[in-house]
């Protein structure tokens, strides 16, 4: 019933196996059955595949293809500082700051995914913002299910995505292809990066295959998913502790008119005030998103002693 687990909290040996021999460890624990899910099970338990696609998504997140993104993040967080400012003037003395930080997320990976703008900040109603919602509500559920029922899962033949959310995600990536093809966008959103992957013409538009689709869904969602809920978090927590810090929040604040002084700030910009690094850094230690990460070994792995006696 249960597999042997090694607990590693030596954080040396912790960044040797996330980091240096990643080769090794590049696979997750099966929390859930991939036979059940394939949407789900794509990113997990087919390593090659996973590889591959991972090869062809690495450009998104170099330090140049962020730095062109940055603009992206700039609209929506100025989205997001008009929206507070109208929320204030309109007298609206309390706010649920993890909903408003959901929402720019929201707004700021389905563009970057998708090259949608749902512009879930200013809309209450809508329809990808509660999506995304339900999806991340049942897959910790199920997953919770997963880790300790999986044979009910199998008996019942649960999915980790509800239909209506499959539905739905399935709807979007297919538009967002057809925009991309038909417009002949060569933009640096994950789905334009997915379509060089597979090789798709604009001439497959209609015919797409739906293994094909499915694998780009797939792909897709797990950007979507993986960091959504780890950033909501540590956002909403590092907007706490300044709030409950007025000294370091004062700080920060002269250090950032400071850098910015008065003309559009960048990329660059963020990246040198070394006061701002140092409060996430600081907001992350208090406030841990991932308790435990796993990782499964996909061949035989020695840990060399340091000392004699080991």
């Amino acid at each position: 019933m249960f597999k042997p687990v090694l607990f590693v909290r030596d954080l040396e040996l912790f960044k040797q196996i996330t980091s240096t021999d990643h080769d090794v460890f590049n696979m997750h624990s099966e929390i859930f059955p991939p036979e059940l899910d394939p949407l789900w099970s794509k990113n997990f338990t087919d390593r090659n595949e996973w590889r591959n696609v991972k090869t062809s998504l690495t450009p998104l997140f170099t330090s140049h293809k962020v730095k062109t993104s940055f603009a992206v993040i700039k609209q929506f967080t100025r989205n997001l500082v008009n929206f507070l400012m109208e929320q204030v003037e309109g007298e609206r003395n309390v706010m649920e700051i993890r909903e408003i930080c959901k929402r720019l997320l929201c707004d700021i990976t389905t563009t970057y995914i998708f090259g949608v703008n749902c512009d879930a900040i200013n809309n209450p109603d809508s329809e990808m913002y509660s999506m995304a919602e339900k999806s991340m509500t049942f897959k910790a559920a199920r997953g919770l299910v997963a880790e300790f029922f999986p044979k009910l899962l199998k008996w019942k033949g649960t999915k980790m995505y509800s239909e209506d959310v499959r539905q739905f995600f399935a709807s979007i990536t297919r538009q967002s292809i057809k925009m991309h093809l038909e417009n002949n966008l060569n933009s640096s959103t994950v789905i334009n990066m997915l379509l060089e992957r597979y090789k798709i013409e604009k001439s497959r538009i209609d015919d797409l295959d739906g293994i094909v689709l499915e694998d780009i869904m797939a792909h897709a969602l797990i950007l979507v998913f993986s960091g959504y809920e780890t950033v909501n978090n540590t956002l909403a927590a590092l907007i706490y502790e300044l709030t409950m810090h007025a000294d370091v929040q004062k700080q920060l604040y002269e250090e950032i008119v400071k850098t910015v002084n008065d003309h559009d700030v960048s990329y660059d910009d963020i990246i040198s005030i070394g006061y701002l690094d140092h409060v996430v850094n600081e907001t992350i230690r208090l406030h841990s998103t991932n308790a435990i990460i796993d990782r499964r070994t996909m061949k035989n792995y020695v840990i060399k002693a340091e000392n004699p006696d080991e």
